[in-house]
């Protein structure tokens, strides 16, 4: 099954999340996290409707508000903005609250 299955929203199945020099466990466990109701597949659908319900904060805005760690987040949301049909995207970056950095916004496509 494909993300597609996972999120009726996916038109396509998602962006690899292993390179081709990975060890060959981590291709193996890409496909154990990526299937349907794996965690890739659960994470994806809770930082999308997290963007859907509060449309313009930043990755550690989301990471704040999901209680999760802020590299799932922004792994999350690069995967939803690289899709053959992106479901979110990027918007104008602003000074992440608690940060010293600006950070992009994150927008429904």
């Amino acid at each position: 099954m494909s993300a597609r299955d996972a999120y009726p929203l996916f038109a396509r199945p998602l962006p690899r999340a292993s390179h081709a020099h990975d060890p060959v466990t981590s291709i193996e466990a890409e496909r154990d996290v990526s299937r349907p109701a794996g965690q890739r597949a659960t994470h994806l659908r809770i930082v999308l409707d997290a963007v859907r319900h509060a449309p313009g904060q930043t990755a550690s805005g989301y990471a704040s508000m999901l209680h999760t760690e802020l590299i799932e987040v922004r792994r999350r949301l690069s995967d939803l903005s690289h899709l053959d049909e992106p479901l979110i995207r990027q918007g104008a970056p602003v000074l992440a609250r608690g940060r010293s950095k600006r950070e992009v916004t994150w927008w429904p496509a």
